[in-house]
This record gives structure tokens, sequence and C-alpha cells, in this order.
């Protein structure tokens, strides 16, 4: 191929592409601040799963603990329940009970 051929090829391939650049380039102008909203809003749900997963771990602590009484309560009322039935208590404290 002759160094002109490739000229006129080169030539022929700018021409023909040339109105789909020209149409294409406003579009990627228009979608640079589309593509930053997007971007600012990924950083933002980042930082929102963040801080969701420190706050988590800063309230296991508390929610174990809250279990733990809850678990304590029960058994306190299981035995409370049995003492209020039992026949020498219901006695002492009166039929009423």
């Amino acid at each position: 191929m002759a160094a002109w051929q490739v000229a006129a090829a080169i030539r022929e391939t700018t021409e023909r592409l040339s109105p789909a650049v020209a149409a294409a380039v406003p579009l990627i102008s228009s979608a640079a601040p589309l593509f930053e909203h997007a971007r600012r809003a990924t950083d933002g749900v980042a930082t929102l799963v963040d801080n969701g997963v420190a706050m988590s771990r800063e309230a296991m602590p508390t929610i174990h603990t809250i279990a733990a009484t809850l678990n304590e309560t029960e058994k306190l009322m299981r035995r409370v329940a049995a003492l209020a039935a039992h026949p020498v208590l219901r006695l002492s404290l009166g039929e009423n009970v």
C-alpha cells in the first residue's frame, strides 16, 4: 500500500467519523456531571455503611447486656412464680394470694 493510499484511508476515516465524534462530544460533556453525582452518591453510601457497621459494633455489648438482663429477669420471675405456688407460703400469706 502506497503512502498516498494510507493518507487517503486516514482522511476518509476521519471524514466518516467526524459527525459521530462531533455528536458525541456534547453527550460526553453533559454526562460528566451525572458521573460526578454518581461518584458522590457512591461515596455517601459507603460512608453510611461504614457508620452503620461502627454503630453496630458499639451497640453489640449493650445488646448482650440487655439480653443477659432479660434472661436473669425471666429466671427470677420463674422463681417467684414457684414460690407463690408453694403450699406453705400460700398458707402463711393467706388464701387470697
